[in-house]
């Protein structure tokens, strides 16, 4: 079941910050601390994107495997 919950997760279901937040909030520094120690080069995107916008993965499964029960 773990397996196809990454395929029916929605969009946007992991966000915790709004998009204009980010902005506001963090600096570019902040987003590159926050994925380089998970082995992730960003190669794009902007502050909205950053990690610290989004839920961790694990808490987004959780959610959604509660709803399918």
């Amino acid at each position: 079941m773990a397996g196809n919950l990454l395929f029916s997760t929605g969009h946007g279901v992991g966000r915790v910050k709004g998009r204009r937040e980010p902005l506001r909030t963090f600096e570019r520094a902040d987003m590159t601390a926050g994925s380089s120690g998970e082995g992730v080069l960003l190669a794009g995107g902007d502050l909205d994107e950053s990690p610290m916008a989004y839920r961790g993965l694990s808490d987004v499964l959780c959610g959604k495997a509660v709803q399918l029960t």
